[in-house]
């Protein structure tokens, strides 16, 4: 029996990772009998600068394509900063242009 936290979770992880690999012993139907849930996220993701630091923006579209929620991200080494990007900003605009065009074009 697993002691700690993590213990328990990358027990039950790997219970949950076996449990795809019976899926080709069991048939294809066994795969709709794993999940509770399923949902698609869509985002746009840009980078901005690579190296150190790599920098970058990246949003969560709805069913629309429309921006709900946005992210500055930066990360140099092993440490990474997250910070929000406001509705009301030129990021927030520039994000759902972007993509707005690669939508567009797909």
């Amino acid at each position: 029996m697993p002691s700690t936290t993590a213990e328990m979770l990358t027990a039950q992880i790997t219970a949950q990772a076996e449990a795809f690999e019976s899926i080709n012993a069991d048939g294809y139907e066994t795969l709709w009998e794993i999940p509770l849930e399923i949902t698609v996220h869509r985002q746009v993701h840009v980078l901005l600068t690579y190296g150190g630091p790599t920098i970058w923006a990246e949003a969560d579209l709805d069913d629309d394509g429309q921006v709900t929620n946005a992210r500055l991200m930066g990360a140099w080494g092993t440490d990474q900063v997250t910070c929000p990007v406001s509705h009301r900003s030129a990021l927030w605009t520039a994000l759902q242009e972007y993509a707005e065009t690669v939508m567009t074009a797909a």
